[in-house]
C-alpha cells in the first residue's frame, strides 16, 4: 500500500495545545528579577519547583490544558518563593500592588510599573485577558508599550489597547484587559522592604482579596 500523501499536514508545536504561559511567566519573572537563573539551579529546576507548587493549589491537568487563574498562580508563586528561600537561600517576595486600588486606571498601572522597573531585582507578572489571553512578564515600559520578557516570543503590548477590568470599554477585538489580581510584583526582599515602607497599598494581602 502506498503511503497517504499529507502535503499540508504540519506537526503541532509546544504552546499550540498547552496553556503553560502562567507557569513559564513564574520562571521568567524569577530569572528576570535575579538577572540570571537562580544560583546552582537551572531553569528546568525552577520549572519543576513551580509545577510541584501548582499541584498544591490547583488542578494540574486543568492548568496544563486550560491555563491558570490569578489567585492560583499567585499562591503557587508564593509557595515557590518559600521553597527558593528555605532551601536555596534566594530571597524574593511577591505582592499584589493593585488589588486594593479599586479606582486605579491603566495610567496608574503604567506609572507604577515605570517607576518600579527602573530598579534592578524587580519583575511584574501580568495576565492580559482579551485579545492576547496570556500570562507574561513585563520587563519595562515605554511611552507606547509594555515591554515583555515572554515565553511565546511576544515583545510588546501597546498601551493604548490596554484597559483595567471595569474601565471604559472599546473594541473588544483589540483590547488587552488587565485584572488587578493578575498584576503581580516580584522583587528581591531588600528592595521590597524599602518600597513597602512608603506604600500603603503594599504589604500582606488577605485570602479574600486574592480570591479563588
Amino acid at each position: 500500500m502506498r503511503p497517504m500523501k499529507r502535503p499540508s499536514l504540519q506537526p503541532m508545536v509546544q504552546g499550540e495545545l498547552d496553556s503553560l504561559c502562567g507557569l513559564y511567566s513564574v520562571v521568567n519573572a524569577i530569572r528576570w528579577a535575579l538577572g540570571a537563573n537562580p544560583p546552582r539551579l537551572t531553569a528546568e529546576d525552577v520549572f519543576a519547583i513551580v509545577v510541584s507548587q501548582v499541584e498544591r493549589v490547583a488542578d494540574a491537568g486543568a492548568a496544563l490544558t486550560e491555563g491558570i487563574e490569578p489567585p492560583h498562580l499567585y499562591r503557587a508563586l508564593t509557595h515557590t518563593l518559600d521553597v527558593l528561600r528555605d532551601h536555596h537561600g534566594i530571597d524574593l517576595i511577591a505582592d499584589l500592588p493593585f488589588v486594593r486600588q479599586r479606582k486605579a486606571t491603566i495610567e496608574d498601572v503604567r506609572a507604577a510599573l515605570t517607576a518600579d522597573l527602573r530598579e534592578s531585582g524587580t519583575a511584574y507578572l501580568v495576565v492580559f485577558w482579551g485579545r492576547l489571553d496570556h500570562w507574561s512578564v513585563v520587563r519595562g515600559v515605554t511611552s507606547a508599550s509594555f515591554m515583555l520578557f515572554d515565553s511565546a516570543g511576544f515583545s510588546r503590548v501597546p498601551l493604548d489597547h490596554c484597559r483595567l477590568r471595569g474601565e471604559a470599554r472599546g473594541d473588544r477585538s483589540r483590547l488587552h484587559v488587565l485584572d488587578r489580581r493578575g498584576i503581580i510584583r516580584l522583587r528581591l526582599r531588600e528592595k521590597t522592604m524599602e518600597v513597602c515602607v512608603g506604600n500603603g497599598s503594599a504589604g500582606v494581602v488577605t485570602d479574600a482579596e486574592v480570591g479563588g
